[in-house]
């Protein structure tokens, strides 16, 4: 179970959950001692697909376990499917995902709708980074990045929204930035927390995963902005007036600009007390403290050190002198030689180079020879073409995506994909 990480909820709870669900529904005696039975020979990963994708709990406080018809019987339907027929549905790959999936009207059919199941399935069973992202990418194509998904019925759209969510999050490290900017500023932060995800883990791991100072603190402040601007709807304040994520993060602010909140132990012991918290049901209250405590925890660095034991002036330390290349001479003399003669020694471990923000900021020096964003598109994929990069194996394929990303960032236009997914070739391709 290594893959699942980053939940607040005990695999014991989750168990209790489908219990109490089964115990609630209108089920008779025989209907359920079998359902319990069935359930008893699921494993782990089965039992974690039926927590994240069926509505144990409202989806909007408070939590009952009324005898739902629909939620006992699709947790029938998914339980005889992951149990027995598994083998029947295909689990897709991530280049079929890009060639059956054009609209939203394809996502409707049993069959497809079983294939996603199946495939989030596998996706617990072992890390499959480049097909997460596909899944990611095309539901966020389909919904035109708003996940309404206003062709879809009512169940349907919760089924998707709770795969996109929780693939988000299971798989945070290789979604593209364009997700997690999409995923922060829309209800599913709120919701992700609401099912038991550990979305300060995430975010940390995230930050931590890069090696300088500087690309940390960009990385909290650009996602503390986000935060900043999500006008999901998250309980009340004294007085009854409904309140949203943004608004919460606005009264934090007051706090901390009057230096009410002059460290995380202060916020912690404050949100305790404020009664504005208070009066919403716990089940809020939690989602809310966390929200709070990873927006704060983004803007005052907390993510910027890593915690390994040691104090924190000799952790700075020691990384200020690695990123001004003290004892470094021989990365000081690899750094002064131009983003193209540097490719030819990274085309084996392309991924874990280009991601670094020194070779980042190399190429858009490099780039500055070109004036506009078409003729720097074209250079760099030449470039990359006669380096004889391959688009052969998931981990190149993940790298050029990447920085994909990193470069509409930085003045590409959303046309100027360095690849592109060919569906007559069933591969992905440069985008010439």
């Amino acid at each position: 179970m290594s893959h699942i990480q980053h939940l607040n909820i005990s695999f014991e709870d989750i168990l209790e959950k489908i219990k109490l669900a089964i115990e609630a529904g209108d089920l008779g005696i025989l209907e359920k001692i079998i359902l319990k039975e069935k359930m008893a020979q699921l494993d782990d990963e089965t039992c974690y697909v039926l927590h994240f994708l069926l509505d144990f709990e409202t989806d909007n406080p408070p939590v009952t376990y009324d005898a739902s018809i629909h939620v006992i019987h699709s947790l029938k339907k998914m339980v005889d499917l992951l149990r027995d027929n598994i083998r029947v549905y295909k689990v897709f790959d991530h280049q079929e995902v890009f060639t059956r999936i054009n609209d939203q009207q394809q996502l409707a059919t049993d069959e497809m709708r079983n294939r996603f199941i199946v495939t989030f399935y596998e996706l617990l069973i072992r890390p499959q980074p480049l097909l997460a992202r596909a899944i990611l990418e095309v539901l966020e194509k389909v919904s035109e990045n708003r996940f309404i998904f206003e062709n879809l019925a009512q169940d349907d759209k919760k089924l998707y929204r709770r795969i996109y969510t929780s693939i988000l999050l299971l798989y945070f490290n290789t979604s593209s930035d364009i997700s997690k900017k999409l995923f922060l500023k829309s209800p599913f932060f709120v919701f992700g927390i609401q099912i038991g995800f550990d979305v300060h883990g995430a975010f940390k791991e995230y930050v931590q995963s890069y090696t300088t100072f500087i690309l940390r603190e960009n990385l909290s402040l650009n996602f503390a902005s986000d935060i900043a601007i999500n006008k999901t709807k998250l309980g009340k304040i004294l007085g009854g007036a409904e309140v949203t994520v943004e608004d919460w993060v606005n009264m934090l602010k007051e706090g901390i600009e009057k230096n009410e909140v002059e460290n995380r132990e202060i916020l912690i012991e404050l949100m305790s007390k404020n009664p504005d918290i208070l009066v919403n049901l716990e089940y809020n209250q939690n989602v809310i403290k966390q929200i709070l405590l990873l927006y704060y925890d983004l803007v005052a660095g907390n993510f910027i050190l890593e915690d390994d034991g040691r104090e924190p002036v000799e952790k700075i330390m020691e990384q200020m002198a690695h990123e001004q290349g003290i004892n470094l001479e021989a990365e000081r003399q690899e750094h002064s030689l131009p983003f193209g003669e540097q490719l030819s020694s990274h085309t084996q471990d392309l991924y874990e180079w280009i991601i670094d923000i020194q070779t980042q900021n190399l190429l858009l020096k490099w780039l500055d020879d070109y004036t506009t964003s078409s003729s720097k598109h074209k250079a760099l994929v030449n470039l990359f073409i006669s380096k004889k990069i391959v688009l052969d194996n998931e981990q190149n394929i993940s790298a050029l995506l990447e920085l994909t990303d990193f470069l509409k960032q930085n003045g590409f236009s959303d046309e100027d994909d360095l690849i592109y997914f060919n569906e007559q070739t069933n591969k992905f391709e440069w985008n010439k």
